[in-house]
């Protein structure tokens, strides 16, 4: 017993001990602030630096939507040698070509996790940090590094926006030889610089220093702009006129997405007004695989598709599941007025005696704004019709064949009476 007792606190020291060493790793690195970290006093740094990956997210009116399916891949190589950097009081040294650590490459997911989103574009950040506590250093100096982005697709199929930055950083890493030995394995860390330009760079000129774009990582700053992922969400609605008999019934309605541009996995959360009523995430797949045909509404129910990526349109249109009936079908796009309509006779059921199709086309959107900052919807209107001048309305027809019964017994008798005069 005592020895099972002895094993478990063994093991349990052992869970301890991994969870602070890989605590202890992530609190090591540094980070970037303003582009750098460290100054030349020479105090020593953390071996690992950290730098960040940006995506802006663009929806209208939501906070949180599924994130689009990539991978950023960072590759380290070695940079440049002989670049001349001087710093701000002077002091000259050339750059010596990065020595590279064990690990060179670092990733950065995005898999229909929730993110944030705004209309006017939320920063989302992610870290990436490289190792170089494994690398011998040669001598003190400067040792530049290249680090280029790659994705595992390109960034529109996955609907991201390339926001123009340059896909490589350059990554001056400032090494000092420690106060208490000359050997290579005391050498210290003692600064770390990134830029988006590969220059020359003296620190006296203040152009000098802006053209060689000091940066954060892979995200917008003064001369950059992030990638970004532009969304939108899509209502569609039914209303029932003049018919108080059918105002409970569900419609059945087909949504189609198309967008042969994002091949990529996508996700969409949705809300619905009647039933089932609430909040709920699709399941990811392809677009054309989230197509709904089993949307079901009635008078005054709604439901809204969120986190649609731009570019794509949708096609909606309804049913029938109901007979006997004559309808006029109208339908509106965006709250402007009807853009189409079709007298829909359901005699039968099937797609035979569907709607008009109503398209949200977000590649045609008024004024030239971007698709995420209009409130897209399909709403459609089922009114009860009148039949022809022969009669009246058709949920009234056993009423009109009474009035009819009456007016010609009226007739038959009013004749009698006459015949009985002559």
């Amino acid at each position: 017993m005592r020895n099972g007792l002895l094993r478990r606190i063994a093991a349990t020291v052992v869970a301890a001990g991994l969870v602070l060493i890989n605590c202890t790793a992530a609190m090591a690195a540094e980070t970037l602030t303003g582009g750098k970290v460290g100054s030349n006093t020479g105090t020593a740094l953390e071996k690992s630096i950290t730098f960040e990956k940006e995506l802006v997210v663009f929806n209208p009116d939501v906070t949180t939507i599924a994130a689009p399916k990539i991978t950023y891949t960072y590759t380290l190589t070695a940079g440049s040698a002989d670049k001349q950097i001087k710093d701000d009081t002077g002091v000259m040294a050339n750059t010596k070509a990065g020595i590279l650590p064990a690990t060179t490459t670092a990733t950065v997911v995005f898999n229909n996790e929730d993110i944030t989103a705004a209309a006017g574009g939320a920063s989302n950040k992610s870290n990436i940090t490289f190792d170089f506590s494994g690398v011998t250093f040669t001598a003190a100096g400067i040792y530049r590094y290249v680090i280029t982005e790659t994705t595992d697709v390109t960034k529109d199929k996955a609907g991201i926006t390339d926001g123009g930055i340059s896909d490589t950083r350059y990554l001056d890493v400032y090494v000092r030889d420690a106060d208490t030995s000359a050997s290579e394995t005391a050498r210290q860390i003692y600064g770390y610089v990134m830029f988006s330009a590969d220059n020359d760079i003296d620190g006296t000129n203040a152009s000098s220093v802006t053209a060689a774009g000091k940066t954060t990582g892979f995200v917008d700053d003064a001369t950059n702009t992030a990638d970004q992922y532009h969304t939108f969400n899509a209502e569609v609605s039914k209303t029932v006129v003049n018919d108080t008999a059918m105002s409970t019934h569900q419609f059945p309605f087909n949504v189609d997405f198309k967008n042969t541009a994002v091949t990529q996995s996508v996700k969409l959360g949705y809300t619905q007004v009647g039933s089932p009523a609430g909040t709920q995430p699709t399941t990811p797949g392809t677009l054309a695989s989230l197509d709904v045909t089993n949307l079901k509404l009635a008078h005054g129910e709604k439901v809204k598709y969120i986190g649609i990526p731009e570019g794509t349109d949708i096609d909606v249109y309804e049913t029938n599941d109901v007979t006997g009936t004559t309808y006029n079908s109208t339908y509106s796009v965006d709250g402007a007025a009807a853009t189409g309509s079709k007298n829909i006779t359901w005699e039968s059921a099937g797609d035979a005696n569907k709607s008009s199709t109503a398209t949200i086309d977000t590649t045609a959107i008024a004024n030239g704004d971007p698709a995420d900052t209009v409130a897209h919807s399909a709403a459609f209107t089922n009114t009860l019709t009148l039949i022809s001048p022969t009669g009246l309305a058709f949920r009234y027809a056993p009423y009109a064949l009474l009035i009819f019964a009456a007016v010609l017994l009226m007739m038959v008798m009013n004749r009698r009476k006459e015949d009985a005069r002559v």
